[in-house]
């Protein structure tokens, strides 16, 4: 596979395009989702061990 002096191939560029931004979408998915569910998680667990007593 031949490539251009930033690493990126000369064929199959829309493949290798959609890749790379799946990808990236991936793994700020996975970081936000993290952040999120903490965030959301907290006031729901307490209001449920409160109504439980």
């Amino acid at each position: 596979m031949h490539t251009t002096f930033t690493g990126i191939p000369n064929n199959h560029l829309l493949g290798w395009l959609i890749l790379s931004v799946a990808g990236v979408n991936g793994i700020v998915e996975i970081i936000v989702s993290a952040i999120l569910v903490g965030v959301i998680a907290t006031p729901i667990m307490s209001y449920l061990n409160r109504r439980q007593w």
